[in-house]
């Protein structure tokens, strides 16, 4: 093979002479494409198919700037999901749907090909010297891609996860030796959550505390709601017993009088799930002020489970009933847990929490609109609150998957 003037250049090349290429070859196809030889760094390079191509099995994904940043940092991206769930990607904090995609361009991967680096680029252009050419084997080529597109987590499988061994209190834990029962008891630690469901760390971490889940020896549990409806009873019937204000609850007294009916790490759990540390507290031991909303909103579950559907005027005086002297309730409080029916004589309310709606949008759009044909926009947004990020809006939600119109009251 010719070389260049001045420069020498010794590299391996096919055997067969018809995949050589010579350096006037190199020449004379610059001169074609009107290209400067003088101005021309680096080896010329010419490209070959060798015969195994495409026995390697590859997958061509491009990643957004965003990701590469996170890879150059040495953070590490994760494929999650069972075998029949669709490709989702995640880094730390964030989720990624893998589509696929198709080019009429041809994707070649070439690990030997050389690319210059500016200092090496610098030197060859002071020395005037062009390399020889070189041969660089095509290992892959395909018209097939996968493209990442940011996608919401999907966590209802953490729910569905935690629900196979809810913590019912001390007296219904089943040893872990004990395997003469046929009851299934599985629980969860953290990692194994990252192994069956499709979200990102932190929002694993942020369903975990959204669903107010517990860690007890090592494995993260979701309360029973009936348990969880017990022991805050206990804690009312203490406000009341002490007279104490909801505002100002003792939690080491409180503690100590119910820790005879209940463990203590409960009691402490539904202090801080249903009230705030007050830090311009004066005195030493913390006080909790139980927050009206989880309380009411909490207390208007507990009744609406126990039956389909209630007549609203009378849910409303048992509801307000039910909750700590002190505390309101409001209608307001009930947005994504009940369903009004303002049509019927009497009002009558469900009970229809947004965990039960499907995950998809439009799903759910259609299940929502087979209970009810028309919605007002304040009934409809918050059963799409977990559908809503930064780059979609209820708004946004509701033009593609609704249709607009205006009552003679002039609602929406």
């Amino acid at each position: 093979m010719d070389s260049p003037p001045g420069c020498e250049g010794d590299q391996d090349i096919p055997e067969d002479p018809a995949l050589r290429r010579r350096w006037e070859d190199v020449k004379q196809t610059a001169e074609l494409a009107k290209l400067d030889m003088e101005e021309m760094i680096g080896p010329a390079q010419t490209l070959y198919f060798p015969d195994d191509i495409n026995e390697s099995n590859y997958l061509f994904v491009e990643f957004t700037p965003d990701i590469v940043s996170q890879l150059k940092e040495g953070n590490e991206l994760y494929v999650r999901g069972n075998e029949s769930d669709t490709a989702i990607v995640c880094s730390a904090d964030n989720t990624y749907e893998m589509k696929s995609a198709e080019t009429s361009n041809a994707l070649l991967l070439l690990p030997d090909l050389k690319v210059l680096t500016t200092q090496e680029g610098t030197q060859q252009e002071d020395s005037g010297c062009v390399t020889d050419v070189e041969m660089c084997k095509i290992q892959f080529l395909t018209h097939h891609y996968y493209e990442l597109k940011p996608c919401h987590p999907r966590l209802n499988r953490v729910r569905t996860l935690l629900s196979e061994a809810l913590y019912r209190g001390p007296e219904y834990e089943v040893p872990d030796s004990d395997t003469d029962t046929d009851e299934p008891f599985n629980r969860y630690t953290f990692d194994d959550l990252l192994d069956n469901v499709q979200a990102s760390q932190t929002e694993i971490r942020a369903e975990l505390d959204r669903l107010q889940c517990i860690m007890i020896d090592g494995f993260w549990r979701m309360p029973d709601f009936d348990y969880k409806a017990r022991v805050l009873m206990h804690v009312i019937s203490l406000l009341d017993e002490k007279s104490w204000h909801f505002t100002s609850v003792p939690s080491e007294e409180c503690i100590t009088t119910l820790v005879d009916l209940e463990p203590r790490f409960v009691i402490e759990y539904i202090l801080r799930c249903f009230g705030d540390v007050e830090t311009d507290h004066e005195d030493t031991e913390e006080i909790y002020r139980l927050d009206e909303f989880r309380v009411c909103r909490f207390l208007a579950e507990y009744l609406l489970r126990t039956a389909t559907k209630f007549n609203l005027s009378e849910f409303v005086d048992v509801w307000q009933q039910t909750v700590p002297d002190g505390m309101h309730t409001d209608l307001t409080q009930l947005r994504g847990l009940g369903l009004i029916d303002h049509s019927s004589t009497p009002q009558i309310i469900c009970f229809l929490p947004l965990e039960n709606l499907p995950e998809e949008p439009q799903t759910r759009f259609d299940c929502l609109f087979s209970m009810k044909s028309k919605w007002t926009e304040p009934e409809l947004k918050p059963y799409l609150s977990d559908l809503v990020d930064d780059r979609v809006s209820a708004g946004v939600l509701l033009q593609k998957y609704t249709r607009n119109s205006t009552g003679q009251n002039g609602v929406r």
